[in-house]
Order: C-alpha cells, then sequence, then structure tokens
C-alpha cells in the first residue's frame, strides 16, 4: 500500500519532483563533507569571531539539511546555493552585531589602526577584516566572498544575487575605500 506523505501548506516545505534519471539526488552527509571547511573558512573570516562562527555554520547547515529535500538543480552547482545560505546569515549576524556596538566599537579600533604602525601577518588580517567590517555592507559582501572567500567574480555574482559588473564595481570601490583608510593610518 502506498501512503503519500502528509500535505504540507508552506510550497517551500514541499518535496520537490522527482529529479532526472541523470542527476542522482543531492545527499546532505556528501554536501556537509564537501562544504563544511570551505563554509567554515568563509564564515570566521567574514566575521572574525570563532563562537559566532560556529553557531553561524550549525544555523547554515540545519538550513540546508531542512531545505535539501525541496532543492531544485538549477544549473548552477550546489555550492553557490549554500554559500548564499551562509552570506544571509553572515550578514544578519553583522548586522545585528553592527546594531549592538557600531558606534562605540568601530570609533575605538579605527582611532587604534590609525594610531598604530605597519603589521604584518596575523595583525594585517586583522586590520584588513576589521577596515571591511566598517564598509557598508553590499561592499563588505562582496569584498569578504572574493577575497577572503576567494570565490570567483562569478560564483560571487550568484551568491549575491547581482550581475557580474555590479560586483566589479563594488569590489573597485571597496578597494577604493580600502587604499583611503590605509593611507590615513600610515
Amino acid at each position: 500500500m502506498n501512503v503519500d506523505p502528509a500535505p504540507t501548506t508552506h510550497p517551500r516545505l514541499r518535496p520537490s519532483p522527482p529529479a532526472a534519471a541523470s542527476a542522482p539526488p543531492v545527499d546532505f552527509r556528501t554536501v556537509y563533507t564537501t562544504l563544511y571547511q570551505p563554509v567554515a573558512n568563509y564564515l570566521l573570516r567574514r566575521t572574525g569571531d570563532a563562537h559566532a562562527t560556529e553557531d553561524l555554520l550549525a544555523d547554515v547547515f540545519l538550513s540546508v539539511f531542512r531545505a535539501l529535500p525541496a532543492y531544485r538543480d538549477r544549473g548552477l552547482p550546489i555550492r553557490h546555493w549554500v554559500f548564499k545560505i551562509a552570506n544571509r546569515m553572515a550578514t544578519r549576524w553583522l548586522r545585528r552585531r553592527h546594531a549592538e556596538h557600531r558606534l562605540l566599537a568601530m570609533r575605538a579600533d579605527v582611532a587604534d589602526l590609525v594610531a598604530r604602525p605597519a603589521d604584518t601577518g596575523l595583525e594585517a588580517r586583522e586590520t584588513a577584516r576589521a577596515l571591511l567590517a566598517t564598509m557598508p555592507i553590499a561592499l563588505q559582501e562582496v569584498a569578504a566572498l572574493h577575497w577572503l572567500g576567494e570565490c570567483p567574480l562569478a560564483e560571487v555574482a550568484a551568491v549575491v544575487g547581482v550581475p557580474v559588473g555590479t560586483v566589479k564595481s563594488r569590489l573597485a570601490r571597496a578597494r577604493e575605500l580600502l587604499r583611503e583608510r590605509m593611507e590615513h593610518r600610515q
């Protein structure tokens, strides 16, 4: 006796139609083992906070697990979809964090960065992350994905949901802002 699963009321919760015979269904274990470390690296570089990264990773992969049955292959690698989820969660986390701490923390960080001599190694990465955190979110997203996440321009465009030309212009603006802020440091 065949029993259909209980109907769902929300369209995003409905299972996707069976995939074509040439495309096997995507299995969560494969997605998790393949993308855990790249997503973890991206989130850590984006947030600069190991504890927040752990929380965000759990949220990202829980979202992937829940939404995977409804995932439909639209010709883009599943990596784009997972990074899009990670990007949205990191952006939400950063917005909340900025709303809570931006005025006090950023003023202190920028004043400290301006007064500090040239950095090397880990300090340089922390300086770059702190400078990225002072940028508008739209610039921060593309810069973090491209420079820190090492994603190609086309992948950044797919994750953020804008044309490649927009990604290029945002990267140019982010580079210009970094250059200006670095000049103030010297």
